[in-house]
């Protein structure tokens, strides 16, 4: 498990497990009560989010085991794990996604094999092709940020951790100098299928039905496509504080890249606040809507990653540079 508790990955993980507590989340603050406890919902969506992380995590290196060792040598680390080692914690980590995706019923199911699929595809095909990789790698963390509720009807925060995604990833290929190189030509790429799935999305979000009173008889109104692109009952207004968030993240991105340079260590750091900054994103959705209550769970996620990807960066630091005894 050397491979999940490296810093980066650590942060992606929690990055993962924040996408699926917003959904959790919002959805219990703006629809009332659940069939299921809260703390069961939360579990289950932590350890499907961070189950599939794993997954892919563990996949990954198992294929890049001499790339990393060779060419990363901030992932010397991850690239010393056994590969018996690694497939077994790789197949258990999907098996924990899937059974935790039961609690929310057979569509969760199929959605976690889907983006299991998605992670194989990825590492198979997407990473070495870089227009085609980009938007799918985006494109897997919105899909398993849907896990505990597929029909998931408001979907301009899955749009903006779609897009998220896809910028830092691309941010990290070209800063860190990933191979193959990114050409304009996968960049076009890149662009027009954000451009289809963000048009995906928007799509469904015409189709979900409007809603009617409680004494409303006769057949189902048609869908007014303009005014389902945003819930009724959710102002608009909401959307600055996310917005606000996301900027701000270019700003402290920029900062660190500067202070280091372009190259793998660039990289790093830009991954790792890229996952960071999705709880935070969350948060500047819920406290508008569902109040501070339930935005402190959320909150007390983001500080105690803060807290954890504090102590990690600093134990890899010792155990690479142990602190020599002196008289």
């Amino acid at each position: 498990m050397a491979s999940v508790l490296w810093v980066p990955r650590f942060a992606g993980a929690v990055g993962a497990i924040a996408n699926a507590w917003f959904v959790v989340l919002w959805s219990r603050g703006t629809a009332g009560e659940s069939v299921r406890a809260l703390w069961l919902e939360l579990t289950a969506s932590a350890v499907a989010a961070a189950g599939l992380f794993t997954f892919g995590a563990l996949l990954n290196d198992d294929l890049d085991r001499g790339v990393d060792t060779a060419r990363r040598p901030l992932r010397s680390s991850p690239a010393r794990v056994q590969p018996s080692a690694s497939a077994l914690w790789s197949t258990l980590a999907l098996l924990a996604a899937i059974g935790a995706a039961s609690v929310f019923g057979p569509w969760s199911v199929r959605l976690t094999a889907l983006v299991a699929a998605g992670v194989v595809v990825f590492n198979a095909i997407g990473r070495f092709v870089p227009g085609l990789g980009l938007t799918l790698f985006a494109g897997l963390h919105a899909a398993a940020m849907l896990v505990p509720k597929p029909g998931f009807d408001f979907l301009w925060p899955v749009l903006l951790v779609f897009t998220h995604a896809l910028v830092v990833a691309t941010a990290v290929h070209v800063i860190g100098r990933r191979p193959p190189p990114l050409t304009a030509r996968a960049g076009v790429a890149a662009v027009l299928g954000w451009i289809s799935i963000s048009g995906f999305m928007l799509w469904l979000m015409t189709r979900q039905p409007a809603p009617l009173p409680i004494d409303a008889v006769g057949p189902m109104p048609q869908t007014e496509p303009l005014r389902s692109l945003w819930a009724l009952d959710v102002s608009p207004w909401i959307a600055v504080m996310p917005g606000v968030i996301w900027l701000l993240f270019f700003v402290v991105a920029a900062r660190k890249v500067s202070a280091v340079g372009p190259g793998e260590r660039a990289a790093e750091k830009v991954d790792r606040y890229g996952a960071m900054w999705m709880p935070l994103l969350g948060l500047g959705w819920l406290l508008p809507v569902v109040g501070l209550e339930l935005s402190l769970i959320l909150a007390a996620l983001a500080l105690g990653a803060t807290v954890g990807v504090a102590f990690l960066r600093d134990a890899y630091e010792l155990a690479d540079r142990p602190v020599a005894y002196r008289r």
